[in-house]
Order: C-alpha cells, then structure tokens, then sequence
C-alpha cells in the first residue's frame, strides 16, 4: 500500500514523500495459547512477552519480544487477555489473547 506522509515520521520520511507500507492487517487479530493450569484456572507459571512473541510468529506475524506490551505483568490465569504490540512509535496495536488450559 502505498501512502503520502502528512507528517514526518522517523526512520521513513517527511512531509509529504510517497512511501510504501504494509497494511496493519492485526487489527482484528486473536491469538490462543495453551498453558497447563490448575482447577481454578491459575497458570503453572506465566505467560510473558516471549511466549505472546513466538505464538505472534507462529501465526504469521513477525513480532519481537521487545514489541510487546504487558500493561498489567505477565498473565498468570485462564481466560481473555489484551495485550498491546508497539510495532512503530505512533502504531501500537491491542491484541486478545487467550490462554485454554492444557487436558
């Protein structure tokens, strides 16, 4: 896609230049892991900003783990999660995640 830049933005041009980028196609984007977890739906452990990466990765979007905002820490139950992806200084991107306990 390509767009014409109303603004500077660093790292891809000023005022009005013609540049090519991807389209943000995470928008509607949900992802799902699977963690062990107790009876009452309390992870055995966490899930961090690398796990919410390689899962990202997994399901064909390239994410880094320094990309991932956990605004409340690591999650440590079952359920529905939103997590954010700071992919550009101006794009941050919020993510459901979530996490089915293992059988």
């Amino acid at each position: 896609m390509e767009v014409i830049l109303l603004q500077k933005v660093a790292n891809l041009g000023n005022i009005g230049d013609r540049v090519k980028v991807r389209s943000v196609a995470m928008q509607d984007f949900k992802l799902t892991i699977h963690a062990k977890a107790g009876t009452e739906g309390k992870l055995f452990g966490s899930i961090g900003t690398s796990d919410i990466a390689e899962a990202c990765t997994r399901d064909g979007f390239k994410v880094e783990r320094s990309e991932v905002r956990l605004p409340h820490g690591p999650l440590r139950s079952v359920g529905e999660h939103t997590v954010s992806l700071h992919l550009h200084a101006d794009v941050d991107v919020p993510v459901h995640v979530t996490i089915v306990a293992e059988e």
